[in-house]
Protein backbone atom coordinates (compact mmCIF):
# COMPACT_ATOMS: atom_id res chain seq x y z
CA UNK A 1 0.00 0.00 0.00
CA UNK A 2 2.76 2.45 0.56
CA UNK A 3 3.98 1.53 -2.71
CA UNK A 4 1.04 2.44 -4.05
CA UNK A 5 1.05 5.80 -2.31
CA UNK A 6 4.97 6.55 -3.02
CA UNK A 7 4.06 5.96 -6.72
CA UNK A 8 1.38 8.13 -7.21
CA UNK A 9 2.97 10.55 -5.34
CA UNK A 10 5.77 9.93 -7.76
CA UNK A 11 3.20 10.51 -10.83
CA UNK A 12 1.72 13.58 -9.53
CA UNK A 13 5.23 14.99 -9.02
CA UNK A 14 6.56 13.73 -12.18
CA UNK A 15 3.50 15.77 -14.12
CA UNK A 16 4.57 18.81 -11.63
CA UNK A 17 7.97 18.81 -13.00
CA UNK A 18 6.81 18.34 -16.80
CA UNK A 19 4.46 21.36 -16.52
CA UNK A 20 7.25 23.28 -14.74
CA UNK A 21 10.04 22.35 -17.56
CA UNK A 22 7.86 23.08 -20.38
CA UNK A 23 6.69 26.60 -18.62
CA UNK A 24 10.61 26.96 -18.00
CA UNK A 25 11.17 25.85 -21.96
CA UNK A 26 8.18 27.99 -23.53
CA UNK A 27 9.24 30.85 -21.74
CA UNK A 28 13.17 30.39 -22.70
CA UNK A 29 12.72 30.35 -26.17
CA UNK A 30 9.72 33.46 -26.66
CA UNK A 31 13.12 35.18 -24.64
CA UNK A 32 15.07 34.15 -27.58
CA UNK A 33 12.72 34.78 -29.56
CA UNK A 34 11.00 38.27 -28.64
CA UNK A 35 14.48 39.82 -27.46
CA UNK A 36 16.18 40.08 -30.65
CA UNK A 37 13.25 41.27 -32.19
CA UNK A 38 12.70 43.88 -29.53
CA UNK A 39 16.24 45.39 -29.59
CA UNK A 40 15.69 45.38 -33.78
CA UNK A 41 12.72 47.49 -33.74
CA UNK A 42 14.63 50.04 -31.21
CA UNK A 43 17.44 50.35 -32.59
CA UNK A 44 16.48 50.35 -36.48
CA UNK A 45 12.53 51.21 -36.71
CA UNK A 46 12.43 51.60 -40.18
CA UNK A 47 14.34 48.97 -41.17
CA UNK A 48 12.59 46.66 -38.94
CA UNK A 49 9.22 47.98 -40.11
CA UNK A 50 10.44 47.13 -43.81
CA UNK A 51 11.64 43.35 -42.96
CA UNK A 52 8.15 43.14 -41.08
CA UNK A 53 6.20 44.03 -44.26
CA UNK A 54 8.18 42.45 -46.54
CA UNK A 55 7.81 39.09 -44.09
CA UNK A 56 4.30 39.59 -44.19
CA UNK A 57 4.00 40.26 -47.56
CA UNK A 58 5.84 36.87 -48.78
CA UNK A 59 3.31 35.04 -46.49
CA UNK A 60 0.15 36.47 -48.02
CA UNK A 61 1.86 36.07 -51.32
CA UNK A 62 2.79 32.42 -50.00
CA UNK A 63 -0.90 31.84 -48.63
CA UNK A 64 -2.20 32.93 -52.27
CA UNK A 65 -0.41 30.92 -54.44
CA UNK A 66 -1.58 28.04 -51.82
CA UNK A 67 -5.10 28.89 -52.46
CA UNK A 68 -4.97 28.96 -55.54
CA UNK A 69 -3.24 25.91 -56.66
CA UNK A 70 -5.70 24.19 -54.07
CA UNK A 71 -8.51 25.63 -55.93
CA UNK A 72 -7.76 25.46 -59.55
CA UNK A 73 -7.75 28.89 -61.41
CA UNK A 74 -11.04 29.47 -62.37
CA UNK A 75 -12.84 28.97 -59.55
CA UNK A 76 -9.59 31.00 -57.22
CA UNK A 77 -10.32 33.98 -59.63
CA UNK A 78 -13.87 34.18 -59.20
CA UNK A 79 -13.32 34.08 -55.36
CA UNK A 80 -10.68 36.74 -55.17
CA UNK A 81 -13.23 38.56 -57.98
CA UNK A 82 -16.14 38.25 -55.05
CA UNK A 83 -14.25 39.38 -52.61
CA UNK A 84 -13.15 42.38 -54.98
CA UNK A 85 -16.40 43.62 -55.48
CA UNK A 86 -17.66 43.09 -52.68
CA UNK A 87 -15.21 44.78 -50.47
CA UNK A 88 -14.41 47.39 -53.35
CA UNK A 89 -18.61 48.11 -53.73
CA UNK A 90 -18.24 48.51 -49.68
CA UNK A 91 -15.76 50.86 -49.34
CA UNK A 92 -17.45 52.72 -52.52
CA UNK A 93 -20.21 52.86 -50.87
CA UNK A 94 -19.13 54.50 -47.55
CA UNK A 95 -17.30 57.33 -49.62
CA UNK A 96 -20.27 58.31 -51.45
CA UNK A 97 -21.88 58.48 -48.35
CA UNK A 98 -19.48 60.78 -46.77
CA UNK A 99 -19.41 62.70 -49.73
CA UNK A 100 -23.31 63.44 -49.27
CA UNK A 101 -23.42 61.68 -52.81
CA UNK A 102 -26.05 58.77 -51.31
CA UNK A 103 -27.68 58.17 -54.63
CA UNK A 104 -24.33 57.16 -56.03
CA UNK A 105 -24.15 55.60 -52.80
CA UNK A 106 -27.09 53.19 -53.89
CA UNK A 107 -26.00 52.84 -56.89
CA UNK A 108 -23.35 51.44 -56.26
CA UNK A 109 -24.67 49.18 -53.58
CA UNK A 110 -27.02 47.58 -56.13
CA UNK A 111 -24.61 47.15 -58.48
CA UNK A 112 -22.47 45.08 -55.83
CA UNK A 113 -25.45 42.97 -55.54
CA UNK A 114 -26.04 42.68 -59.20
CA UNK A 115 -22.74 41.58 -60.02
CA UNK A 116 -22.19 39.61 -56.78
CA UNK A 117 -25.22 37.28 -57.62
CA UNK A 118 -23.86 36.90 -61.26
CA UNK A 119 -20.85 35.65 -60.05
CA UNK A 120 -22.17 33.69 -57.41
CA UNK A 121 -24.73 32.32 -59.03
CA UNK A 122 -24.92 32.56 -62.26
CA UNK A 123 -21.86 30.87 -63.53
CA UNK A 124 -21.71 27.56 -62.96
CA UNK A 125 -19.33 25.76 -60.83
CA UNK A 126 -18.40 22.43 -63.18
CA UNK A 127 -19.13 22.43 -66.09
CA UNK A 128 -19.18 19.65 -67.99
CA UNK A 129 -18.88 19.11 -71.75
CA UNK A 130 -20.40 16.46 -73.75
Amino acid sequence: MIKKIAKGYGNLFSSFLKIILLAVLCLGLGFLIVYPLWLFASSAPSAYTICMMVVIALALVFLIVLSAKKLGIGRFLIRIAKLVIVLGGIGLCVYFVFASNRIAALLVLIAVFVLYGLLAFGVKKNEKKN
